[in-house]
């Protein structure tokens, strides 16, 4: 699972195409994506469900989370680990 979310970063920083974002942001925005992977990784988190309106949905007994950084997954933890 972890490695197709590698990929997805990899396929993001491809696309992402636009003329008002520099490699350097570009650069910045792949290796946040790949940060998010880790974290997700390294504690088994699942990524989350997006709505249409762009809201992470967790199931019960989760809460969402993201880095604030762009390119950032959002992923959910367990309720007890809320701050």
């Amino acid at each position: 699972m972890y490695d197709v979310l590698r990929g997805e970063c990899h396929q993001k920083s491809l696309e992402n195409s636009s003329k008002f974002i520099t490699d350097d942001m570009k650069e910045n925005m792949f290796i946040c994506c790949l940060e998010t992977v880790e974290k997700m990784r390294k504690h088994n988190y699942k990524k989350a469900d997006i709505d249409k309106n762009g809201k992470a949905l967790c199931p019960s007994g989760f809460h969402s989370m993201l880095f604030r950084c762009g390119g950032s997954f959002a992923w959910c933890e367990p309720e007890d680990k809320k701050f």
